[in-house]
């Protein structure tokens, strides 16, 4: 009997394992997989030459993702992402509207301990940016304030003759 064991951290979730022979012609033998997928092993009876093929996958784990946007939207729009892998996160407020409140955020519990690290703006205010690498469930805070436009001053010159104007 063989068996295979992956390394902390890695599974066998991919291919399951197999045993080629050096005859040609002869075929391979593939391992069975247990259901938690860190072992394979296989009972054989060499009569030739082998070579033994497997790949085991780093386990990738994965945190929530909540968001709290109001005028604004985020490049950033999955349920989740992979635990301990960077990302850049961009937030863009909507026309007519700037980040000029509570700088845009993301907020998470480490170890019960609340935390809060805040995005990089542009000039005009309208773009933020966080490159950071989520280990824990986090909530994505992001509120832009509307402008409001300035109104125009127009100039009204009226020219009337036997009649009346009304101009609101």
């Amino acid at each position: 009997t063989i068996t295979l064991t992956a390394n902390t951290g890695f599974s066998f979730s991919g291919v399951a394992p197999t045993i080629d022979y050096e005859t040609t012609g002869t075929p391979s033998t593939v391992f069975n997989v247990a259901s938690n997928k860190l072992t394979a092993s296989v009972t054989i009876t060499p009569n030739d030459n082998f070579t033994i093929n497997a790949n085991a996958y780093e386990i990738k784990t994965f945190v929530n993702v909540t968001y709290n946007l109001k005028n604004c939207v985020s490049s950033l729009t999955g349920e989740t992402v992979e635990k301990g892998k960077e990302i850049t996160v961009t937030v863009t407020a909507n026309e007519n509207a700037i980040f000029d409140g509570i700088t845009p955020n993301v907020y998470y519990l480490e170890h019960g301990i609340p935390k809060t690290v805040n995005f990089t703006l542009d000039i005009e205010k309208k773009t933020g940016t966080l490159t950071f690498t989520p280990n824990f469930n986090f909530t994505l805070n992001a509120d832009a304030n509307r402008i409001e436009p300035v109104p125009e001053t127009v100039t009204v010159t009226n020219t009337l003759s036997n009649c009346t104007s009304s101009l609101n």
